[in-house]
């Protein structure tokens, strides 16, 4: 049986609505037995909120072990760094770390400070959050994404916070998203011999893909990627053509 892994924002869906003949796509995947992984660097939302709007969108049953987010490797990260966490992000990022049980502090307090997307950026947050790690808290990011597409319009992501913390600290600071080692390894240690890798990033993406040793395909229906194209092992408009053109050849 293949396996292919899916982005989702800007491949699959944008928003609330689906791209343009992605059902049909995910549709010829599934009467072709493919194995499909939805991941995804969005970690604004839980597994939980994610599979059920797939569920919803797409008129399909999702295994929630097929969908596969950064805040699967938060929560083995968390096993080891799990004293004094703030959380810079969403409130469904909070409820998740939480129903984990593990206790959020106040940033003065914290010693671990992971770093998610919030709607608006934060700028008097992210200055304390430079003062509290020059004091010796550990930063964690969920991506390093800079932008989010939502709906016609890119918005700022967690990169975008990222990049202003390690450009003031002159660091390096370590993320769980695609196409990073920690992101990328999780599929090696679970065996997962991933074939196609389907998504709109060249940054996130067809890195993830090329990393992994599977067919990067890159659709064009969403960000606008600032690395070259030619890093993909192909280009096509939408998933459906990525689709279509890996079943044909099958």
């Amino acid at each position: 049986m293949k396996k292919i892994a899916l982005d989702l924002d800007g491949t699959i869906y944008s928003g609330k609505k689906l791209i343009s003949g992605s059902k049909k796509a995910i549709d010829l995947l599934l009467e072709n037995e493919f194995e499909i992984y939805f991941t995804t660097n969005n970690s604004s939302q839980t597994i939980e909120e994610i599979s059920f709007k797939l569920e919803a969108l797409l008129n399909i049953n999702v295994n929630k072990n097929s969908v596969i987010t950064p805040l699967v490797m938060l929560s083995s990260y968390l096993m080891k760094n799990n004293q004094n966490i703030f959380i810079y992000g969403s409130e469904s990022l909070k409820k998740y770390v939480s129903n984990l049980n593990y206790k959020l502090t106040k940033l003065q307090e914290s010693k671990n400070i992971v770093i998610g997307r919030k709607d608006v950026i934060d700028k008097n947050l992210i200055n304390e959050m430079i003062n509290k790690i020059r004091q010796g808290s550990i930063p964690i990011a969920l991506n390093k994404d800079l932008t989010f597409p939502s709906e016609g319009k890119e918005l700022p992501g967690n990169g975008a916070v990222v990049k202003i913390l390690e450009d003031d600290l002159g660091v390096s600071i370590k993320s769980l998203g695609k196409p990073d080692d920690v992101y990328s390894n999780y599929f090696l240690e679970k065996n997962i011999d991933i074939d196609y890798v389907i998504g709109d990033r060249v940054d996130t993406d067809v890195l993830f893909g090329n990393k992994i040793n599977a067919i990067s395909i890159l659709v064009k229906s969403g960000i606008n990627n600032f690395l070259p194209e030619t890093l993909a092992n192909r280009v096509e408009d939408n998933l459906l053509e990525a689709v279509t053109s890996i079943v044909e050849q099958s």
